[in-house]
This record gives structure tokens, sequence and C-alpha cells, in this order.
């Protein structure tokens, strides 16, 4: 999923065991200060259509 949102454009990192207990991996996103609304849109857009 990370590795398909950043070929999206966006900033987002994989947190992975054994940072975080197996079963349990994250997204991090970062954001800018200021996003503006398209750009939020845009990536969570994006997150859903990636994990259908």
């Amino acid at each position: 999923v990370a590795a398909r949102l950043q070929g999206l454009g966006f900033d987002v990192c994989a947190i992975r065991s054994p940072t975080v207990p197996k079963g349990a991996e994250r997204l991090r996103l970062s954001l800018t200060l200021n996003p503006d609304d398209a750009a939020l849109v845009a990536v969570f857009a994006a997150l859903q259509e990636t994990t259908q």
C-alpha cells in the first residue's frame, strides 16, 4: 500500500514489525502545514482505492 501511494506522489511510509506488533502494521502519512482540500481528498481517495 505504501509503495503504491508513494508511486502516486504521496509521502507515505510503512510502519512494520518490530516497530509495531506483528499484525498491527500501519501507514505514516506526512502532510504539509497547510494542505488544501483537494490534496486531502486526493490522498484519501487514493488510500481507499489502494486498499479495496
